[in-house]
């Protein structure tokens, strides 16, 4: 049939693809196809033909004329299933070249992972259609497990016939979620995202749900997201209720499994300095700086931020509902001024990420400092939740929501001011915990659709899972992997099968944390690790800089350029510190039972250089008030400084001994000494005949040899002139003061002079009489001789203080 100038019209018959594109049709004009049965259910697989438009919606499902053979199921009748994994779950190639970029583990393939400020890909990448066969979805990394014993357990159930068929579902994760469910289009070996179809129902995930829930034993699709993947599916599911496709009466069950459904802290640290991938917490396998790097214009990066619903559901599970804070540093004034002394609502978490406090963006490899965000994205990102945060399943689909618990998981993030060895201070900041969490994911967010009648709740105790795991072979499972523990794949086959089985680490109501921890926070150009009494080791190690992970229950984990590692309250164990290169460093010490600091403290503004080792022994108890921080500076066995908690839970390295201040009270007529120090608020001042002795909390000392003269009942003075500090004598120049008074027929003073002479020489008097009520005040230029005056109404009180080895400084 040829066609020239008009338009075809065929409905209601059986057209099988290959004749469309040739003999006996020869489309040169746009051909109404509408009605037809194109071979499948699926329908047509092209939309032009003969380079023609052809209209094709709707089509048959049912071939004409052809009645149905298939009996209708009545024994064993279970969904098909359809699994959407999590970010990076994915792998994505390079069209150029065809190179993996995503997972090659190579940090010159994953910079093609990267995106331009609208969020649109540099490069041009593809993923590969899996339907049944593994080939775009990531069945393992670095030889871990992350999704292929769920997908062997699919498979057995499509060969034992349980189910008719299954499909693993590849994407793009870096794109916005409804470019994902509504522009998948397959060429050939390739799947590629983002681009545009025809229509909606045209897409490679719509599609593919009509497929399985065609050939479905029950005409329906149970879906099983994971992670990233379960904001993919409430996209899904949202979109065919708002187009009024039928498919959105053709979901099953929907099973999501560690769902960060309104958002997770996790992602606040990535976005803002960063949180590599690595086995035991490193980013051996994509750096902290490329990960923040990338996050920053990608946009489900912004999907995963927490957002308003997650804030206010926190309560209800008696978490904290701040994500960042700030302490009343001066460096950190700034973002109190904006924010008060945390952020908890979403306005402000996203006025601080975009950077309307006016930081300056910090450079790729800078991830102490926090980035600036993308505002197109974020907006999107939010615009996205409102549409699905709260989406409408059909009354006849099933809704579980599975939850990790039980693993240390990001609460929030919290600014600190820190002491460098200079004396100034820097922002640093330490990561909050929650044990309500898989490590990545808060619970409360997986579970955050509201319990109805048609819907469940689980936690899985990985607590209770990786105890036993972790004495056995020093592992555990989190949030990747989640998908690999038996229970949970037990449960979803049970689900799918509608059959009873009893769990042993998966639950119906929320565990109760019976957690407790000692948590390490390092900043600072040095190693973490620690070491327990059996030779175990957990952190980077000090030699090789390999990361180990050999105690039960330990964790280590980089973020930006702050290294953290955890232990359980119980195990004696010595922190070791092991410098790399030159600097300063400081180390928090949290205790933490279930959600609670209990205790604390900081040891700040040390000292190191590539020989520093610095060690703290912690024992059972886990008693951080006495805890003590041992210094070998040189790495030559042999400890230089000893840094003992304090109860201000604030330590600072401090070299400096103390001075002396000197006042003259007017009530008494006699000098009263004190002692001043940098660091230490209360510095010990002891007198003997001829000594002064000051001494700080570190035990640095000043002793100072003086004379103290009274010439008559008005007269005295004070006269030193060598200074010992910290062992180490200094000989000065001479000093003195002497004080010279007169008091009225009252016995209240009516004159007094105050004179200050360095080498016998006259610097400064003080003069102050009653009669005017004035202070005047000379002061001598030792080079030129000349002698300045000035007069002060009142009595002006005179304070001197040593000023290190040589001079005194006089203030009034």
């Amino acid at each position: 049939m040829d066609v020239s100038g008009g338009t075809l019209n065929i409905s209601n018959t059986k057209l099988v693809g290959a004749p469309i594109f040739g003999t006996p049709y020869n489309i040169s004009a746009q051909a109404d196809l509408r009605n037809n049965w194109w071979g499948s259910a699926a329908g047509p697989t092209a939309s032009m033909f003969n380079g023609q438009p052809v209209l094709y919606t709707p089509w048959l499902t049912t071939e004409p004329g052809v009645a149905t053979t298939t009996p209708a199921c009545t024994l064993n009748c279970y969904s098909s299933v359809m699994f959407f994994p999590g970010i990076m779950g994915s792998k994505l190639y390079e069209e150029s070249g065809n190179n993996k970029v995503w997972d090659s583990g190579l940090d010159s393939e994953q910079a093609k992972l990267g995106m331009d400020s609208n969020g649109y890909s540099v490069n041009n990448l593809y993923t590969k259609p899996s339907t049944s066969t593994n080939q775009g979805v990531i069945d393992e990394i670095l030889g871990q497990n992350v999704y292929k014993s769920f997908m062997s357990d699919l498979s057995d159930l499509k060969t034992s016939s349980t189910i008719q068929d299954y499909s693993l579902i590849p994407y793009d994760w870096r794109l916005p979620l409804s470019e994902i469910v509504q522009k998948g289009k397959v060429e050939g070996d390739r799947l590629y995202y983002g681009v545009n179809v025809p229509n909606i129902s045209d897409s490679f995930i719509i599609k593919e749900l009509q497929r399985l829930a065609d050939n479905s034993k029950t005409g329906k699709v149970t879906i099983v997201a994971h992670s990233n993947g379960g904001l993919v599916t409430k996209e899904l599911i949202q979109t065919l209720k708002e187009s009024n496709n039928p498919l959105y009466e053709k979901i099953d069950k929907v099973i999501m499994v560690a769902v960060p459904q309104v958002g997770t802290p996790e992602a606040v640290v990535g976005l803002l300095h960063g949180h590599g991938i690595g086995p035991f917490g490193t980013d051996y396998y994509l750096s902290n700086p490329r990960s923040r790097q990338l996050s920053e214009n990608m946009p489900m990066s912004y999907n995963l931020l927490p957002n308003q619903n997650y804030i206010s559901i926190l309560d209800a599970y008696a978490l904290e509902s701040k994500v960042i804070t700030f302490d009343d540093s001066v460096g950190l004034a700034a973002q109190r001024a904006q924010y008060g002394n945390l952020v908890n609502n979403q306005t402000e978490l996203q006025n601080y990420i975009l950077g309307t406090d006016s930081r300056i963006k910090p450079t790729y490899e800078n991830t102490t400092n926090p980035n600036i965000g993308n505002a197109v994205l974020y907006n999107n990102a939010n615009a996205a939740h409102q549409r699905i945060d709260n989406f409408e399943l059909a009354s006849t689909t099933k809704l579980i929501q599975i939850a990790g618990w039980g693993e240390d998981t990001t609460a929030g993030i919290d600014y600190k001011s820190y002491r460098a060895e200079d004396g100034n201070f820097y922002t640093s900041y330490k990561i909050r915990k929650t044990v309500d969490g898989d490590g990545t994911v808060v619970a409360p967010s997986a579970l955050y659709t509201p319990v109805a009648s048609n819907s469940e709740r689980w936690w899985v105790d990985l607590k209770g899972y990786n105890g036993i795991l972790g004495s056995l072979f020093n592992i555990g499972t989190k949030h990747a992997d989640i998908l690999e523990i038996p229970d949970i794949r037990t449960f979803i086959k049970d689900t799918i099968t509608t059959t009873l089985t009893t769990y042993t680490h998966l639950k119906s109501s929320q565990p109760i944390s019976t957690s407790k921890k000692l948590h390490y926070t390092l900043h600072s150009p040095l190693t973490l690790g620690i070491l327990d009494t059996q030779g175990r080791y957990t952190g980077r190690s000090t030699s090789t800089a390999e990361v180990l992970n050999q105690i039960p229950g330990a964790d280590y984990d980089v973020y930006g350029e702050v290294q953290t590692v955890s232990i359980p309250i119980g195990i004696a164990h010595t922190v070791i510190i092991d410098g790399y290169q030159q600097g300063s460093f400081s180390l928090d010490i949290d205790k933490q039972e279930g959600n609670t600091i209990t205790a604390s403290t900081t040891f700040t503004g040390i000292p190191a250089s590539t020989s520093t080792i610095a060690t703290l022994e912690m024992g059972a108890e886990a008693n951080i008030a006495s805890s003590t921080l041992q210094i070998d500076q040189d790495g030559n066995g042999s400890t230089d400084v000893i840094l003992a908690n304090n109860p201000v839970g604030y330590v600072v390295y401090d070299t400096t001994p103390p001075e002396l201040k000197l006042t003259f009270s007017t009530s008494t007529r006699d000098v009263i000494l004190s002692a001043i120090d940098n660091i230490d608020e209360n510095p010990t001042i002891t007198m003997g005949t001829s000594t002064i002795t000051l001494k700080d909390s570190q035990d640095n000392t000043t002793i100072i040899n003086f004379k103290k003269l009274k010439d008559n009942p008005t007269k005295l003075g004070l006269t030193y002139n060598q200074i010992i500090r910290n062992g180490v004598p200094t000989t000065t120049p001479n000093a003195r003061i002497e004080y010279d008074w007169k008091i009225d027929n009252q016995g209240s003073l009516k004159d007094l002079d105050t004179k200050v002479f360095i080498k016998g020489i006259e610097r400064n008097t003080f003069n102050y009489k009653k009669q005017t009520n004035t202070t005047t005040i000379k002061t001598k230029n030792v080079v030129t001789g000349n002698i300045n005056t000035t007069t002060r109404s009142g009595f002006v009180p005179v304070t001197i203080i040593t000023n290190k080895d040589n001079l005194l400084n006089i203030d009034y």
